[in-house]
């Protein structure tokens, strides 16, 4: 059968109510979405948690349909990607409801390596504190965020 809003806060309300907490309630009802005992368009997040995908990428161009795919099936707050390969000419590739940060490494010769790509659920707060880029020897790429849950 569907579920609709409110038989998904009357079954998480019971399950609280059973002794468990918030997270094991939400837990609970995705067991019980996988069964096929309740359904709906989307798995249930505990609200004070936040969903963060890591891939590195190889090419997010080369695997742009493999990564909406991913979007879609995990519902993730945070995606970090490594292995971009985007150089200046490439577009960042539109995710709809996200906003992204981007860091590209220096080009080497013809071929774009490297750069990372976050993209933050919109809505979601966060500040761009520092990215830091090495030099070929060490070769290090790292942006760092600080996100407001």
């Amino acid at each position: 059968y569907r579920t609709n809003k409110r038989e998904v806060t009357a079954t998480i309300d019971r399950l609280k109510k059973a002794g468990r907490g918030e997270g094991q309630a939400y837990r609970a009802l995705n067991r019980l979405r996988k069964k096929g005992k309740v359904s709906g368009a989307r798995k249930w997040k505990d609200p004070c948690s936040l969903r963060v995908i890591q891939w590195n990428c190889a090419g997010v161009h080369a695997h742009i349909e493999e990564f909406r795919k991913l979007i879609q099936d995990t519902d993730p707050d945070i995606v970090m990607l490594q292995e971009t390969f985007l150089g200046q000419l490439n577009k960042t590739p539109h995710v709809a409801g996200y906003n992204s940060l981007r860091t590209d490494r220096v080009r080497q010769g013809d071929v774009s390596r490297g750069g990372l790509l976050v993209y933050f659920r919109k809505g979601l707060g966060w500040i761009h504190l520092e990215t830091v880029q090495g030099g070929d020897a060490d070769r290090l790429e790292k942006q760092v965020v600080e996100v407001h849950i």
